[in-house]
């Protein structure tokens, strides 16, 4: 049994930054060679791992796609939230996602008994293999 990580990728970056800048949100911000979005799909590379799920705000789709082009990432659901509705519904919706295949009347019994990880996309956790030792 492989754990499915769901990728919580929204915000705009509105508590670090100030309303009149229109800098992206700090998952996409580039250190150099790396980004707390790099970071998260990094630690989702392990066998330990099924495809993603990632919720994330119409507007960043294609940013994410680069990303999952960057990680090779082949197999994966990306729901597009058509406005902001924070992090709970974030979760729901990835969790019915999951659930179900095609429809709402056709459920994937085999997840039933699975497990999912919610990940936020703009935290940084110094060691991943601290990260994987605790999951």
């Amino acid at each position: 049994m492989k754990i499915t990580p769901v990728i919580l990728c929204g915000g705009e970056g509105t508590r670090l930054w100030s309303n009149k800048k229109k800098i992206q949100p700090k998952q996409f911000i580039n250190f150099g060679s790396w980004s707390l979005l790099d970071e998260t799909f990094s630690r989702i590379k392990d066998p330990i791992f099924d495809y993603p799920i990632i919720s994330t705000n119409y507007k960043y789709r294609n940013n994410i796609k680069n990303y999952l082009k960057k990680y090779k990432i082949k197999r994966y659901k990306i729901l597009l939230e058509p406005e902001k509705k924070n992090t709970a519904a974030a979760i729901l919706t990835s969790t019915f996602a999951y659930l179900y295949k095609d429809t709402i009347n056709n459920i994937d019994y085999e997840n039933l008994n699975n497990s999912l990880l919610i990940l936020s996309s703009d935290h940084y956790l110094e060691s991943k293999d601290t990260f994987l030792k605790q999951v």
